[in-house]
């Protein structure tokens, strides 16, 4: 049995998902991340924002905080354009006092997402960052995370943990 996203439901779970997956993300020792806090959008249309995720690092000498706009799309094909055409990305960012902007998808994203997001990060005068997560690559990520995989992905878990 292979882990996949059509384990999950619908968007609000995948959203969910998403949220439990950043905030272990300050449990790993493997990172200068000391703490992450995650704020979910409020119902109906989120304007582009899902989540806002606030980073707080120590380089040793000081703590430093870093935020990322969060957009989860939970479509059953890949990311175009056109799903993000009404949405002002650099302004979204600027509006919140974030960094960057990560987009994570159930599926993949097309070539004009990819381009569009590379010109972005080459281009962009304040330094924000633009990053993806697709759902091929989020699923490597939660291998690796077996609280997450238990929580969310029972019928996997059953399989892939069942001879412990």
């Amino acid at each position: 049995m292979k882990l996949s996203l059509s384990e999950i439901g619908d968007w609000r779970i995948f959203e969910q998902l998403v949220a439990d997956f950043l905030r272990k993300i300050g449990e790993s020792t493997r990172n200068s991340i000391t703490h992450v806090e995650v704020k979910l959008g409020g119902k109906g249309r989120d304007g582009g924002i899902d989540m806002l995720v606030i980073l707080k690092i120590s380089d040793t000498l000081a703590f430093h905080e870093k935020k990322w706009v969060v957009q989860c799309k939970f479509l059953e094909k890949d990311i175009a354009k056109s799903h993000l055409a009404t949405i002002n990305i650099p302004s979204l960012i600027h509006e919140h006092g974030a960094d960057g902007y990560l987009l994570v998808c159930k599926k993949d994203v097309t070539s004009g997402i990819t381009e569009m997001f590379d010109n972005f990060n080459k281009n962009c005068r304040f330094g924000y960052k633009y990053e993806i997560i697709t759902g091929e690559e989020f699923l490597r990520k939660l291998k690796k995370q077996e609280v997450i995989i238990e929580q969310y992905f029972p019928k996997y878990a059953n399989f892939a943990f069942r001879n412990r």
